[in-house]
Parts: structure tokens; C-alpha cells; sequence
């Protein structure tokens, strides 16, 4: 089985960020306050799944409990969860919710580095760094956008829509370096050894590496690296120093990684698939599998693939464009219009939700030969850029607003629909024996493209080395 790498990560790890520090701090303790965090949570893993095994589930809970017991207490429980992304990814929310990605799962080696992360996590809400820290980009911030929910003067899919926001910001680099520090302290009390902080910034370096390596090799751009590990690797010599000044009487009292080894054996590599009782689409929708996206047009519409894939209405007077690229390092669809079309002028623009994919849309002054009206919506899916481009022969229009709309509600992120999940590529352990290398494994297991990079990467490899006899390493199938 082959298996194509997704190099498509947005980030490589903490990326936090709720933004800031509002006019209007709702008290700590308000139940109100604490109920609409839920209904955000609520919000966010409709359009971000949680990882579908209980026990997963209740393993990284565990850990995240144990770290949570040794920080200081913030007067609520933390809940965390394990979020069916293969993108490299943590990030904590107010009200203790942290969330912890299915990719960075994967490329962790001990439970040790594990809790560092969680650790991390629990530092920023500790620390309070969401009403300490200044908002990354314009507009209101978190806490302002609460309080708005909470009086009933806003709504709720706009917060909902700064989580799913979250993994392309970080807080400012003091914040991050605090929330390592703590983590460090975390570990330590709760019997972990601390260097494990360390090894996990050496573990995401070396995945930025591969990840920037494999996109210049295909031509691409790499997701852009944010969040905790920007700040490095100067500042991990500040935590090298910090784990040599932790009190002398540390005691590691929690290194056995068995039931870490369990929790990731088995489980789902790459991408993932919709599950088999996911509702169907319509036979006449067009799938672009590559680009990993599905769209409906009009029965009497005909199309051309492209690109771009280009699809037009039986009188000719209004069709519709979709191209894909890369997002060059732009934190936000508007951004990416600033950026990339200097000439475009958009009106009437909003931000936008569409099938969980973050947007920004409005109507453009047109160049487009034959065309007097023209719509233009940019989404965001990992590094991929969808733009659309709605035109139409007639006077621009209300009416066009309406029918653009209906077009964009067909448009979908595509998942293959899996008939046989025991089929699907899975992380599996073995011992290494004497003599094993990555190339050899890459060749008993057919993974395609990059296969030797990739088993690298996930066993902490990349970009030389060999596993050890009698190590247990990572291996796809």
C-alpha cells in the first residue's frame, strides 16, 4: 500500500493564542462564563472531530490530569482531548480545554514528551497569558468577543471561529517561554523526567526540517511555524539551563512508556476518511481528489477540469472558478487576498464558516472579459488555498450575492468514504532487529513517495541515523 505524505501541517506545535486582553474581563468564577467555554467546545469539535477510541481518549486525559494536579489551580477542572487531525498540532483553550492533535500524537516517542506538551498547555491557561497576551493580528479579541456572546450582543459562531483559528497564532514570545518553564516545573513534580521539554523541541526541529524539505523538493510552501517552538532553538539553551537548576531532590518515578506504545499501535496515518454511514453526495458532484475537494454545480451547467476547474451556465452568462495553492505563509484568507492579489478590491467583505473551512468573501470591481459582476471567496484547509470566483454578464446585484452563495454551499473538504477501515494505512511498533534500516523497512512496505523520510520522521530519525537493536520504532501499514 502506498501512502502519500501530507506536508500540508499549519503548524508545528502550541499554538495558542485567544488573543488578548479585552476592555471587560467577565469574573473568574462566573458560571455564565464558564458555560458559553463549554458551547465553544461544543462548536469547535462539530467541525473537528474527536479521535473515535475511548481509550485514546482517556489516556491522554490521564496524563493531561497529572500535569493538571501540579500547576496552580485556576478554580475549574481541565479537560483535554485528542482531535482526528493529522496535522502537527496543540493548543489550549480558556476555561481549561486543551486540544491535542492525532499528527503530533504520532510524532512523539515517551509519555514524558507527551506530558511536556500537555504541560506547556497547562502553563498558558495557569499562567493566564490568554488576558495577558496582545491579540497577533487586528480586530477585537477573545475576551471581548465573550463578553459580547455573554450579554447577547454576539453570536456564537464568531468565537467558535477564533478556535478554529487558533493553530495559525501564538502568543508573544515571553508567554512562551514562561509556559515552558512551567512545564519544566510540572514535569518535575509530577515524577517526569524534565528533559523530555527539550526533546520535544528537538523532535518538532527536526519535522520542520523534513516538512520544509519535502515541500521545496514538490516545489510547495511549507505550513508556517508558529506558536511555542518559534522561539527556538536559541531559547531551548534557556531550558537546558532551567532543567539543570530544578531542585535536586527530582525524582523520576514515571518512565515506563508501555501504555504509550498501546495508545499510538494502531492508529489511523495520514489524513483519514469519512466513516461508511457518512452521508453520501450526489452522484453529478464533481471530486477533486488531489486537491481534496468537492463541489455541486447546476444539472445543465458544463464543466472544464483545468485548471481551474472552470464550470458554466447552459446560457453562458454566469460560471464559476475554483483554484488551489499554497497559503505562502499568510495567517488568514483576508490576508492571503492582501497578499497575493494587490490589485483586487473587495467589497462588502466578511469572514465566513464553510463546512468547518475558514473563509473570507466579497464582490470584486471586474477585469474578467464578458463579465459585469464578480464574487470572490478564499478558504483556507491546512497549507491548501481554495480561491472561487463567482461572474456573471449581468449589472452586479443583490441576486448574485444569493446565487453565489447557493453555489458555495455545495463546495466540501473531500474524504474518501472507507468500506474497509482495518484497509486504512496505521502505525504500528516492532522491536528493531540487527542490521535494520529506515530504507529497508520503506522497501518491505511500499509507502510510496518520501516512504524513508517519513518512517524517519515519526521515529525521531530525519534526516540521518539508524534504529537500534531491541528499540521499538514506528513503522506504517
Amino acid at each position: 500500500m502506498k501512502h502519500q505524505i501530507n506536508i500540508s501541517f499549519r503548524a508545528l506545535i502550541c499554538i495558542v493564542c485567544m488573543l488578548g486582553v479585552g476592555l471587560y474581563v467577565v469574573p473568574a468564577d462566573s458560571a455564565e462564563k464558564v458555560g458559553t467555554y463549554e458551547k465553544l467546545h461544543r462548536q469547535y469539535i462539530a467541525d473537528n472531530p474527536l479521535y473515535p477510541d475511548a481509550n485514546v481518549q482517556a489516556y491522554i486525559n490521564k496524563v493531561g490530569q497529572r500535569m493538571a494536579a501540579v500547576s496552580k489551580s485556576r478554580g475549574f477542572e481541565y479537560k483535554f482531548f485528542l482531535i482526528d487531525s493529522f496535522d502537527v498540532n496543540a493548543f489550549a483553550a480558556p476555561g481549561g480545554y486543551i486540544y491535542f492533535n492525532r499528527g503530533l500524537f504520532i510524532q512523539l516517542k515517551t509519555e514524558a514528551q507527551l506530558a511536556a506538551v500537555l504541560g506547556h498547555e497547562v502553563g498558558h491557561i495557569a499562567g493566564r497569558h490568554h488576558e495577558r497576551g496582545k491579540a497577533k493580528r487586528g480586530g477585537g479579541t477573545f475576551l471581548t468577543i465573550l463578553t459580547a456572546l455573554m450579554t447577547g450582543s454576539g453570536d456564537a459562531m464568531q468565537a467558535a471561529d477564533l478556535l478554529s483559528q487558533v493553530s495559525t497564532y501564538g502568543h508573544q514570545r515571553e508567554l512562551e517561554m514562561e509556559a515552558d518553564e512551567y512545564g519544566l516545573e510540572y514535569l518535575s513534580k509530577a515524577g517526569y523526567d524534565p528533559a523530555a521539554m527539550v526533546e520535544v523541541i528537538e523532535i518538532l526541529r527536526s519535522n520542520r526540517r523534513f516538512v520544509g524539505e519535502i515541500a521545496s523538493a514538490e516545489g510547495k510552501t511549507p505550513g508556517t511555524y508558529h506558536g511555542v517552538y518559534a522561539t527556538h532553538p536559541r531559547d531551548d539553551q534557556r531550558l537546558r539551563r532551567g532543567v539543570g537548576n530544578l531542585p535536586g531532590d527530582s525524582t523520576i518515578t514515571l518512565g515506563d512508556d508501555g501504555e504509550f506504545r498501546e495508545a499510538v499501535d494502531g492508529m489511523l496515518y495520514g489524513g483519514g476518511t469519512m466513516p461508511e454511514n457518512a452521508p453520501k453526495l450526489p452522484p453529478e458532484t464533481y471530486i477533486d481528489k488531489t486537491n481534496r475537494f468537492s463541489i455541486l454545480f447546476p444539472k445543465d451547467w458544463t464543466t472544464e477540469v483545468g485548471p481551474p476547474l472552470r464550470s458554466t451556465s447552459k446560457n453562458e452568462k454566469e460560471w464559476l472558478e475554483v483554484q488551489v495553492s499554497t497559503r505562502n505563509g499568510s495567517k488568514t484568507p483576508a490576508e492571503y487576498i492582501q497578499s497575493n492579489m494587490p490589485k483586487v478590491i473587495l467589497f462588502g467583505t466578511k469572514d465566513v464558516r464553510l463546512s468547518g473551512l475558514l473563509g473570507h468573501m466579497g464582490a470584486v470591481n471586474t477585469t474578467e472579459e464578458n463579465a459585469k459582476s464578480e464574487r470572490l471567496a478564499v478558504f483556507f484547509n491546512g497549507n491548501r488555498v481554495y480561491q472561487i470566483n463567482y461572474y456573471n454578464s449581468s449589472s452586479s446585484s443583490p441576486r448574485h450575492d444569493d446565487q453565489f452563495q447557493a453555489l458555495l454551499e455545495t463546495f466540501r473538504p473531500y474524504r474518501e468514504v472507507s468500506s474497509s477501515p482495518q484497509k486504512l494505512p496505521r502505525v504500528r511498533y516492532v522491536k528493531a532487529k540487527q542490521g535494520m534500516t529506515f530504507r529497508a523497512l520503506d522497501r518491505a512496505l511500499n509507502m510510496g513517495s518520501y516512504g524513508e523520510q517519513q518512517l524517519r520522521a515519526i521515529n525521531g530519525y530525519y534526516p540521518f541515523g539508524e534504529p537500534k537493536p531491541g528499540e521499538w520504532i514506528k513503522i506504517v501499514q
